[in-house]
Protein backbone atom coordinates (compact mmCIF):
# COMPACT_ATOMS: atom_id res chain seq x y z
CA UNK A 1 0.00 0.00 0.00
CA UNK A 2 2.66 2.62 0.98
CA UNK A 3 4.91 1.79 -2.41
CA UNK A 4 1.60 2.43 -4.19
CA UNK A 5 1.19 5.97 -2.25
CA UNK A 6 5.04 6.54 -3.09
CA UNK A 7 4.30 5.65 -7.10
CA UNK A 8 1.21 7.97 -6.68
CA UNK A 9 3.01 10.76 -5.58
CA UNK A 10 5.57 10.46 -7.68
CA UNK A 11 3.49 10.21 -10.93
CA UNK A 12 1.43 13.93 -9.91
CA UNK A 13 4.81 15.36 -9.52
CA UNK A 14 6.16 14.03 -12.94
CA UNK A 15 2.96 15.30 -14.70
CA UNK A 16 1.96 18.64 -13.12
CA UNK A 17 6.04 19.50 -13.09
CA UNK A 18 6.34 18.28 -17.14
CA UNK A 19 2.83 20.32 -17.97
CA UNK A 20 4.07 23.30 -16.15
CA UNK A 21 7.05 23.67 -18.13
CA UNK A 22 5.94 22.77 -21.45
CA UNK A 23 2.82 25.59 -21.02
CA UNK A 24 5.96 28.01 -19.98
CA UNK A 25 8.26 26.93 -22.93
CA UNK A 26 5.33 26.98 -25.32
CA UNK A 27 3.83 30.34 -24.20
CA UNK A 28 0.45 29.30 -24.69
CA UNK A 29 -2.06 31.94 -24.36
CA UNK A 30 -3.93 32.51 -20.95
CA UNK A 31 -7.30 31.30 -22.66
CA UNK A 32 -6.08 28.37 -24.21
CA UNK A 33 -4.18 27.37 -20.62
CA UNK A 34 -6.75 25.48 -18.90
CA UNK A 35 -7.74 22.75 -22.21
CA UNK A 36 -3.95 22.72 -23.43
CA UNK A 37 -2.89 21.66 -19.44
CA UNK A 38 -5.33 18.89 -18.85
CA UNK A 39 -4.58 17.13 -22.32
CA UNK A 40 -0.59 18.06 -21.50
CA UNK A 41 -1.38 16.56 -17.98
CA UNK A 42 -3.06 13.18 -19.67
CA UNK A 43 -0.25 12.58 -21.56
CA UNK A 44 2.40 12.62 -19.21
CA UNK A 45 0.56 10.78 -17.15
CA UNK A 46 0.16 8.08 -19.17
CA UNK A 47 4.27 8.34 -20.10
CA UNK A 48 5.03 8.09 -16.57
CA UNK A 49 2.81 5.13 -15.60
CA UNK A 50 5.50 2.36 -17.03
CA UNK A 51 8.24 3.87 -14.63
CA UNK A 52 5.72 3.65 -11.36
CA UNK A 53 6.59 -0.16 -11.72
CA UNK A 54 10.42 0.75 -10.20
CA UNK A 55 8.97 2.16 -7.36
Amino acid sequence: MQSLLYATMLLFAWSVSLTHLSLHFLQIPEEDRLLAGVFMGAAYTLFGVPFTGWV
